[in-house]
């Protein structure tokens, strides 16, 4: 629960240092259907570059591609791609080891005092890796995209663990001016 508390916390921070922008959840469908874990995303625009923020909770996909598409089909790939993989147990904070619990507990005619210990019988269970992953795209004529960004989309190209291709999209960023 503290790592939870831990993960939120830095999350939150950074994203209040980054500055207005576009936030939300999407996820690649697969053709039956069925869900697929979602991928959280912010999208930002300082000048003549959109940046474009990638968090997937439970490191499934592996992003291939992120493209801008303008509203006449015009696409332009991103400049810069970086991903990193944060491992939740390599929290310096979390205990691993043997939990020792002393109690007591009495009245007038005496009491009692218990001792307890707990210990993980095969280790601890890895949890799973965040990938986080940044897509900058430098605009050709920012002035035109600011004109018309409500009709520019995000095109996040991902492969899963099978091999298998989805596209997600999502809206690109609006200017705030």
């Amino acid at each position: 629960m503290g790592r939870i508390a831990a993960l939120i916390s830095l999350f939150s921070l950074l994203a209040g240092c980054v500055g207005s922008g576009d936030y939300g959840t999407s996820g690649p469908r697969s053709p039956q259907g069925a869900a697929r874990p979602g991928l959280d995303w912010r999208t930002t625009i300082t000048g003549d570059v959109v940046t474009v923020e990638l968090t997937d909770h439970k490191g499934y996909y592996r992003i291939e591609r992120v493209a801008l598409v303008g509203p006449n089909g015009e696409t332009v790939g991103a400049n810069e791609l970086t991903r990193e993989t944060v491992r939740r147990d390599a929290n310096a904070y979390t205990h691993r080891g043997v939990d020792v619990g002393i109690g007591a507990h009495g009245g007038s005619r005496g009491g009692h005092v218990g001792l307890g210990f707990s210990f993980p019988l095969n280790g601890p269970r890895p949890s799973p890796a965040i990938t986080l992953t940044y897509a900058r795209i430098r605009i050709a004529d920012a002035e035109t995209y600011r004109r018309t960004a409500g009709r520019w989309k995000i095109e996040i190209f991902v492969t899963d663990p099978a091999g298998g291709s989805s596209i997600a999209r999502i809206p690109a960023p609006r200017p705030v001016d």
